[in-house]
């Protein structure tokens, strides 16, 4: 397996703005990806601008960024957890504040996208960034097509262009070692043909612990899972 690099060089830029289609993954990936640098020192903050998806968002997490010390910006008070766009002052505070990297979760299509345009003017010049979470396995990023497609929504709608993808094949829990190579080697596929770099390849930890040894060009970036669905409970 390649090596693995440290969450700065993942994430080089102050802001990474995280996206992807309904099912992708991107909340997982964003959460992780705050942890690991909060793990790495630097000081972090989540922004949540997915004001798309009811059930998969990074404020449902707060009190697991709160106990690591990360900041959390997305609601205008307890407006910020009902399904409408209110948006936080707090955002603009995260963007502008210095030394801080922040990681944006942004819902993934066009309205989603949009949102991050009300904040344009507030992120630094050349230090942002647009990575597209990709699940093969889900809807509307299973073909070339599709991925095409997604990512031009996002570039378009919220003005940033896709500087990598993060390649993220799963099925689930249940994902065998099987199906995450062959959805890997999907999204290769996809980052050849739209000639856009994978940043990352992540994969939840009890898989990783189960992957056999294999050649992968890409980072592994294992990640935890932290959302939950109204109806799952801890076993």
């Amino acid at each position: 397996m390649a090596e693995r690099k440290s969450p700065l060089g993942l994430f080089p830029r102050k802001v990474t703005v995280i996206s992807g289609a309904f099912g992708s993954g991107k909340t997982e990936v964003a959460l992780n990806c705050a942890f690991a640098l909060k793990r790495a020192g630097e000081e972090v903050a989540v922004v949540d601008l997915d004001i798309i998806n009811p059930y998969f968002r990074s404020r449902e997490a707060e009190k697991w960024l709160k106990e690591q010390g990360i900041g959390i910006a997305g609601g205008a008070g307890e407006a910020g957890y009902a399904d409408i766009p209110a948006l936080s002052p707090s955002i603009v505070g995260a963007l502008e504040k210095p030394g801080l990297k922040v990681i944006v979760d942004v819902g993934g299509d066009g309205e989603g996208a949009r949102v991050l345009r009300r904040f344009a003017h507030h992120l630094p010049p050349g230090e942002a960034e647009l990575l597209v979470v990709v699940n093969p396995y889900r809807p509307h990023s299973r073909t070339e097509a599709e991925v095409t497609e997604l990512v031009g929504v996002l570039e378009r709608e919220s003005g940033l262009k896709a500087a990598a993808l993060v390649a993220n094949p799963h099925l689930g829990r249940e994902t065998s070692p099987e199906e995450f190579w062959y959805g890997y080697r999907l999204v290769q596929d996809f980052s050849q043909k739209l000639q856009i770099p994978i940043r990352f390849v992540s994969i939840e930890v009890n898989l990783y612990a189960r992957l056999p040894a294999c050649r992968i060009s890409e980072d592994l970036f294992p990640i935890n899972r932290y959302m939950r669905l109204p109806w799952e409970v801890e076993i």
